[in-house]
């Protein structure tokens, strides 16, 4: 059994977008269901992040160095593929976005 702290700590470290959903105050605004509008360009930022958040616990679970390696140059090739794709702008990242 994992204590509730323990729980919400892993979830800090391995996937801060659900821990800041956790923390959330009841103030803050709740989707309850329903329809409404989507905007693709959030939903794709939303996705991505989720997707980069769930990569980097899956990576951390990869011990043998063979097998980082090959992720590495992946995630290389990867990040030089979208950074050609579109246009961009450097920007530093806050510290909730941190994985």
């Amino acid at each position: 059994m994992k204590s509730h702290a323990t729980i919400l700590e892993w979830m800090r470290q391995d996937f801060p977008s659900v821990y800041r959903d956790m923390r959330r105050t009841e103030e803050e605004p709740r989707f309850e269901g329903g329809l409404h509008a989507v905007n693709p360009e959030e939903h794709f930022y939303g996705a991505t992040l989720g997707a980069l958040e769930s990569l980097v616990a899956n990576a951390r679970g990869i011990k043998d160095p063979t097998r980082r390696g090959q992720i590495i140059a992946t995630l290389e090739a990867t990040l030089e593929a979208i950074k050609q794709d579109k246009p961009w702008e450097p920007v530093s990242t806050d510290d909730d976005d941190d994985f």
